[in-house]
């Protein structure tokens, strides 16, 4: 997609599709407040309550497809669907050489192989800039194929070091610069084409800005957890954003862009289930809200996550019955589980909200803008590529 018309029309659209429904989206499941959308479509939420644990967990981001599926959830589904729609980028096989992709985790593999598939054909600079690059695997595997030079730019040593060694023994010529971007913006080589695949949240608006204001000739981005950002809030960055319906998007908004799990392991599911789980029934013992605690707290029993969340917080807990209120909350996080699942329709188009006003953000300031998706949801569910010119 690309031209202004194009990106500012389907921002407006995807903006006023949003507005137009925030009694869908924006209440959020475990907090206490009625939701809004049930007294507005009565038959969905009767539809909803009467699901099975089994159903629910099946079903979790394709309600909309169930054959009895109420028309007010199809319909948002499908308007969804329609605005959402971005081409898969045009691109040419690269195989890598065996020797680069040592060491390199098999979802990371397929996605630096997805975004070498699109970038190659895409190169106008002889210089990569790898934004958070960590050992550099992507820059690196770009270099071999393409022969360019690679400038990366991370704030660990040893993932420095590793970018380095790694470089020397496949015959690239890299440079690792150890730079935290948050609070050092680097100087970047005004000659460079900048990657970033999958740089967290703020990071991504980092290197928008960065790339701007040092005048580099290209881009190529794919944003991801948007909810990373140490503001808690995202502002737009163009003038068309700032015009929107929405305004700003919230840290819940921003965490709900990317609540799908596409892919995760069966210890993944686990601690998600339980954090849901453990949270609503502690707050039985104790009302209120609660900072949570690190994943490996939530892969342990009820009783030792209370322990823990209890010290640190400096609560007294009454003696309680682990089995009866995990029973009591199973129920509570099964309806409000059921009842959020109206949210789903709306995860994309609040991805694709924040990725419109990056690339409008590029194109009001003299870039040309081409957005799409750099591979299959399979091998990642962050699959929108930003690539731009001057």
């Amino acid at each position: 997609m690309s031209g202004s018309s194009q990106i500012a029309e389907r921002f407006r659209a995807v903006d006023a599709f949003l507005d137009a429904h925030r009694s869908f989206w924006q209440p959020r499941p475990f907090h206490g407040d009625p939701l809004p959308w049930v007294d507005q479509a009565p038959d969905l939420a009767h539809w909803l309550r009467g699901k099975s644990q089994d159903w629910v967990d099946a079903n979790e981001d394709r309600a909309a497809l169930e054959p009895d599926c109420p028309p007010t959830l199809l319909g948002m589904h499908q308007q969804a669907q329609a605005l959402c729609a971005l081409p898969l980028l045009q691109g040419a096989e690269q195989p890598l050489d065996l020797r680069l992709t040592r060491g390199i985790p098999g979802r990371k593999l397929g996605q630096i192989q997805a975004f070498a598939q699109v970038a190659i054909p895409r190169l106008t600079t002889e210089v990569l800039a790898d934004w958070c690059a960590g050992k550099a695997h992507l820059s690196r595997s770009l270099a071999k194929l393409s022969g360019a030079q690679v400038h990366s730019y991370e704030r660990q040593a040893a993932l420095c070091e590793k970018a380095e060694s790694l470089a020397s023994a496949q015959g690239v010529k890299l440079q690792a610069h150890l730079v935290d971007v948050r609070s050092q913006p680097p100087e970047l080589p005004s000659n460079a084409t900048l990657l970033g695949l999958h740089a967290c949240g703020e990071l991504s608006d980092i290197a928008l800005s960065q790339a701007h204001e040092a005048g580099l000739p290209a881009l190529m981005l794919a944003p991801c957890c948007h909810h990373k950002r140490q503001s808690r809030h995202y502002t737009p960055r163009s003038s068309l954003g700032n015009q929107s319906l929405l305004g700003g998007l919230d840290e819940s908004t921003l965490r709900l862009s990317t609540a799908r799990v596409v892919i995760a392991t069966r210890r993944m599911k686990r601690i998600r289930a339980n954090k849901m789980l453990y949270r609503v029934a502690y707050r039985s013992l104790v009302p209120g809200t609660f900072k949570s605690g690190p994943e490996s707290w939530f892969t342990h029993s009820f009783a030792a996550f209370c322990e823990r969340i209890s010290a640190r917080e400096g609560h007294t807990l009454p003696a309680f019955d682990s089995e009866a209120l995990l029973e009591k909350a199973s129920a509570e996080v099964l309806l409000a589980r059921a009842l959020g699942m109206v949210r789903a329709p709306f995860r994309r188009p609040i991805e694709l909200w924040l990725n419109l006003d990056r690339a409008l953000f590029l194109e009001e300031n003299g870039w040309s803008i081409e957005i799409g998706r750099f591979c299959a949801e399979s091998v990642s569910p962050r699959d929108i590529l930003i690539a731009a010119t001057r």
